[in-house]
């Protein structure tokens, strides 16, 4: 790598300095080591080499956080907003209470876990229009009985950015902004 070559120049330029020699041009260099020798000899080389490693890095981090950022905020303002989302909801809303409580009234709902979502189709009813009737067969038949076109296409419509802020990663974004704070950090005290 080339911090570690500059590295070896540095110290090179260092032990012919000590020994009395001439500092500017150590002995047994090559062509492109004499080109890098001038950098080497840099005070701070270190330091200055990892600003440099910072300031070409950035532009593309940000690019890319930005990009992950306005994904999920994208995907969350229509999960908000999704009124197709809204009535598979209600719908399984109603299931829950008839199945866990025997009440479908409104004023006397009770709320369900979402992660049960995941679980309405291995949910068999006993009795249904045809054999394996699950609760997701339940959901979708009530939505096109309330909805009717309009819910077959409306989740893909309404949640358009659904899957793509599915491929973010939170806890590589949180490395992602930890690294900045601190590459940020070493700029400022540089």
């Amino acid at each position: 790598p080339p911090m570690e070559q500059l590295q070896k120049l540095a110290a090179l330029a260092a032990s012919a300095a000590g020994e009395g020699g001439d500092s500017s041009e150590p002995p047994n260099l090559r062509d492109v080591e004499r080109e890098l020798l001038p950098l080497a000899q840099l005070q701070r080389l270190p330091q200055h080499l990892r600003a440099l490693g910072i300031a070409a890095r950035l532009e593309k981090q940000e690019e890319r956080l930005t990009g992950q950022l306005q994904a999920l905020q994208s995907a969350c303002s229509e999960l908000r907003s999704s009124a197709t989302l809204r009535a598979v909801l209600a719908a399984v809303l109603v299931m829950f209470n008839y199945v866990n409580f025997g009440n479908t009234r409104p004023d006397a709902a009770r709320a369900f876990d979402m992660t049960s979502l995941l679980h309405l189709e291995a949910f068999k009813a006993a009795q249904g229009p045809f054999q394996g009737f699950s609760g997701l067969h339940f959901v979708v038949m009530r939505l096109l009985r309330e909805r009717g076109e309009v819910a077959v296409e409306g989740l893909a419509k309404d949640l358009a950015h659904i899957q793509e802020a599915c491929g973010v990663s939170l806890v590589e974004m949180q490395v992602a902004a930890k690294d900045l704070l601190v590459d940020g950090q070493f700029l400022r005290d540089e």
